[in-house]
């Protein structure tokens, strides 16, 4: 199955598996306006995959995710449109995880923080 995501998001196939790799690891993985859409995206193509059983998602380089990218996270705090449709674009993550068909697991493989859109 094709999916078609950013690059900052990679999909690979292992038999069954699915390795979703974050990939900006000059950046220790945080999440910029393009990680954030490929997140976004990468749940339906997940369910939508028949020959997927398991999803496995992980960061390429030394971190998993250093959280939110400074930039992304300066301009929403100046930008009240930008701030409410990442919000509203984290929803439906949140949402398209939930709702995909197939177990999600995380490889944490180094630091994990979290991010906010406060």
């Amino acid at each position: 199955m094709d999916y078609p995501l950013p690059p900052a998001v990679r999909v690979e196939t292992d038999g069954p598996v699915r390795i979703v790799r974050l990939s900006r690891p000059e950046q220790l993985n945080a999440v910029n306006d393009e990680l954030h859409l490929g997140l976004t995206r990468v749940f339906p193509l997940l369910s939508a995959d028949r020959d997927a059983r398991v999803a496995v998602i992980t960061g390429e380089g030394r971190a998993f995710s250093a959280g939110g990218d400074f930039d992304l996270l300066n301009r929403m705090a100046n930008d009240r449109a930008l701030r409410r449709d990442v919000i509203a674009e984290g929803r439906e993550l949140v949402l398209n995880m939930i709702r995909c068909r197939i177990p999600v697991v995380a490889a944490v493989n180094g630091p994990a923080v979290g991010l906010d859109a406060a």
